[in-house]
């Protein structure tokens, strides 16, 4: 790993000398680079984080025993990775965790240069669709497929959603805690995704968030988290009770309903943009016993919040091209150098100091 050198960034005319700035006779010259950092690039694979993304169960990423095919829609083609690198594990933390997924696999690419990537914090700057502009048909269904992908919880599910005139297909819904998406700031402790497709690879995310309610939970989380305790591991499956839909479906469509939507990206690597989110301005209920009983199966799992859609990706606002460094070479008077004993201030830099060394 490649060490910082010197963690200051500044400009000469920043730099104070106090009484001694207009003395420059017998001077020395300190030497200072502008600050870089590099990110940690390696092999990562390590046992106990998961492969599985937000793709699971569309073209991009079939399920077991299933082969990928690949879309020419532009916006999704940097979602289909090469099987090798479809094996390439990440997580929520360290070194596989979100701030180092574009060093992952070079499919990720898009995790510290896209400007719209996911997910955001919602308020008034984003556009809003009342629930008339949107179509859902996600039948009642008497038992599902649950699954611990190792990132999270998941159900295979059926279903169509239509909106700006095409219509996409749900693959499945998964959970994430706490909620990614944030509204005028505030998290909410659960969000669902269900994750659609078009025909044209295009992907459509619908996705409610839940808030923690002191008289009781969604029935819709009753039925998912009845048999939790059996999919404590990744690669555990059980089935859930019956699934209406029908309070989701409301909440997204019904004739009070309000919703966010924008152009963003997948949550997960590879971060491929061109993905429609509906989020919709109300939550559902969830009690403290199926908050207690989803988060102690996914621990946690959110992408931290990323910049407003078309503004620089943070990661790229963070890092400093190392390419870049130059010396900046700063004149001071020897005779004042030389006073400061050693390990003491020598020059203060926006409040930090360079200390003696004589």
């Amino acid at each position: 790993m490649t060490s910082i050198k010197l963690a200051l960034l500044l400009a000469p005319w920043l730099v104070y000398f106090g009484p001694y700035s207009s003395s420059l006779r017998n001077s020395l010259t300190v030497s200072i680079m502008k600050m870089h950092a590099s990110i940690l690039i390696a092999a990562l694979a390590a046992s106990g984080h998961a492969a599985a993304s937000c793709l699971h169960g569309t073209q991009f990423y079939k399920r077991e025993a299933e082969s990928a095919t690949v879309s020419t829609d532009e916006a999704i083609e940097n979602a289909v990775q090469p099987e090798e690198e479809r094996k390439i594990q990440f997580s929520y933390t360290g070194e596989t965790g979100p701030l180092n997924w574009h060093n992952l696999a070079a499919a990720n690419s898009k995790c510290n240069t896209g400007l719209n990537q996911s997910p955001i914090n919602l308020d008034y700057t984003v556009s809003n669709i009342s629930g008339s502009a949107i179509q859902m048909n996600v039948p009642t269904v008497q038992v599902a497929h649950l699954e611990n992908l190792g990132t999270t919880l998941e159900v295979a599910v059926n279903g169509t959603t239509i909106y700006d005139n095409k219509t996409y297909s749900l693959a499945q819904f998964h959970f994430h805690t706490p909620s990614e998406h944030r509204f005028a700031e505030e998290y909410m402790p659960l969000e669902m995704h269900m994750v659609h497709q078009a025909e044209d690879g295009s992907l459509l995310v619908v996705g409610p968030s839940f808030q923690l309610d002191e008289e009781g939970g969604d029935k819709f989380l009753d039925a998912v988290v009845h048999d939790i305790s059996a999919v404590q591991h990744k690669g555990n499956e059980t089935e859930t009770e019956e699934l209406d839909f029908s309070e989701i479906i409301e909440l997204v469509t019904g004739s009070e309903a309000q919703n966010f939507v924008y152009s963003g990206s997948l949550t997960t690597p590879p971060c491929a943009e061109g993905v429609t989110f509906i989020i919709p301005h109300k939550q559902l209920s969830l009690s403290i016993k199926q908050y207690n009983a989803m988060k102690s199966i996914i621990k946690f799992n959110s992408r931290y919040t990323q910049n407003a859609p078309g503004e620089a990706n943070l990661l790229q606002v963070a890092s400093v091209d190392e390419s870049a460094s130059e010396e900046i070479n700063l004149t001071i008077p020897k005779s004042f150098a030389e006073s400061i004993p050693k390990g003491q201030c020598l020059v203060k830099v926006l409040g930090t100091c360079v200390v003696g060394a004589f």
